[in-house]
């Protein structure tokens, strides 16, 4: 039967629309499919980063625990090195010994007894010592632990020795006499006790301490109250500062030096006065070098600057004419007092004490050295300012009549100018020269 084409187009278009319908639902498929692969890449990336973060904390838990850990145990080695840095008395060895000798005299003088007729003896004393070793001087000195110490025992040296009592010839000692205690005496009325017990001073020994006053008996053998023969030695030990450095007493005055003196454990000794630029009573010299390291209590001498004197016939600066008294103050600072000071000072110090230029000054002393009492104020001030005497030389060969007109014209012409009521004749030209030639 012959295709209807009606039915053909019926059937062409449900195809297209079956064909359509298969292909969108295809796409929507793939586009769920790729949203649930991001997501689970996402989930993952999340979870990793979660990961990653507690292992993070983790780790840095456990640095906050090592640092914790280093702290305590930085503090504890600390604590340690300061243990063992605390200043202690030390003793060499031999005084160590002696010192367990003496003990082990005074135990068997103390078991002589005049009642009942037993004897008894102590035949040795064995010793385990715990203390710090260190050497000086190629001596190994012994330092002990004070009793309220607490130094772990791993930082301490242990010492093992015996000292026994071997049999000798008995000694009488009924003529020792007994020895005196010199404990916390001052070195000289230690050795005066000494003498008057009838003993003699033996080894004297010197060690450094900042504790105790410098100069005092910390140590004595033989040990106090125990009995020697008279006229033996006895052996000192006396406590020394380290030393005190010299501070510098340059530029103070007298009263300032002994403060600082004060402060410095020193006393000032001898005062003397010496001529100088300084300023009059400041320190200018010390007997002992700044730094220098002495014992406490030693004297230094001192030199006090002093204003030089002047002598009648010398003129002062500050009476030239055209200096001016601040300038002749400030000269008068440095030491430049006299026109002989000012004439043989050099520039520089003029320039620099009073701020004139260099010409100005060279002006200052060539007035200071034509200058002469016969002069006045204004004589050197006017010879210089009219520019023909250049020197002392020059004003002695000088002719009066020549010299007079020749300063009349500079003053009529303004060259020098002078106070008002200044008059100067062709005697006062020749006063000059004549002073000249003194």
């Amino acid at each position: 039967m012959p295709d209807d084409p009606k039915i053909r187009t019926s059937r062409t278009a449900r195809t297209t629309r079956v064909a359509g319908t298969t292909s969108g639902a295809a796409k929507t498929t793939i586009t769920k499919q790729q949203l649930e692969a991001d997501i689970k890449i996402r989930d993952d990336l999340i979870t990793s980063l979660q990961a990653e973060k507690l292992e993070v904390a983790s780790k840095s838990e456990v640095l906050e625990e090592r640092v914790r850990k280093l702290d305590r145990e930085n503090m504890e080695l600390n604590e340690k090195i300061r243990k063992l840095q605390i200043s202690r008395p030390t003793m060499s060895s031999a005084r160590l010994v002696s010192s367990f000798r003496d003990a082990l005299d005074d135990m068997q003088a103390s078991l002589i007894s005049e009642k009942g007729g037993a004897k008894y003896h102590v035949s040795e004393i064995k010793v385990n010592l715990k203390a710090n070793l260190s050497c000086k001087n190629d001596q190994i000195l012994i330092q002990l632990p004070k009793p309220d110490d607490i130094i772990p025992s791993e930082n301490l040296s242990t010492i093992n020795f015996r000292i026994r009592a071997t049999p000798t010839t008995e000694v009488d000692t009924s003529e020792y006499i007994d020895v005196p205690n010199l404990i916390g005496l001052d070195i000289e009325m230690g050795k005066s006790l000494i003498l008057s017990k009838g003993f003699v001073i033996g080894e004297i020994e010197y060690i450094h301490t900042d504790k105790i006053v410098s100069g005092m008996v910390v140590g004595q053998m033989p040990s106090p109250f125990s009995v020697a023969p008279p006229g033996g030695p006895i052996d000192l030990t006396i406590s020394k500062h380290p030393g005190v450095n010299v501070p510098n007493f340059l530029g103070l005055s007298l009263d300032e030096a002994k403060n600082v003196a004060d402060g410095s454990e020193l006393t000032i000794g001898g005062t003397s006065f010496g001529v100088s630029e300084s300023p009059e009573g400041t320190v200018i010299s010390q007997s002992i070098k700044v730094g220098e390291t002495v014992e406490p209590g030693t004297s230094v001498d001192l030199v006090i600057a002093k204003k030089r004197e002047i002598d009648e016939t010398e003129t002062y600066v500050k009476e030239i004419a055209n200096i001016g008294e601040y300038n002749s103050d400030k000269l008068d600072d440095v030491g430049i007092i006299t026109t002989s000071d000012l004439e043989s000072a050099p520039l520089s110090v003029i320039c620099k004490a009073t701020g004139v230029s260099k010409g100005v000054a060279e002006e200052w002393k060539r007035m200071a050295m034509i200058h002469n009492k016969e002069m006045g104020s204004h004589g050197a001030y006017i010879l210089v300012k009219t520019g023909f005497i250049k020197s002392v030389e020059d004003l002695k060969n000088a002719d009066p009549s020549k010299l007079y007109n020749a300063v009349k014209k500079a003053i009529s012409g303004g060259r020098v100018r002078v106070p008002p009521g200044f008059s100067l004749n062709k005697d006062d030209i020749s006063r000059w020269i004549k002073g000249a030639m003194k």
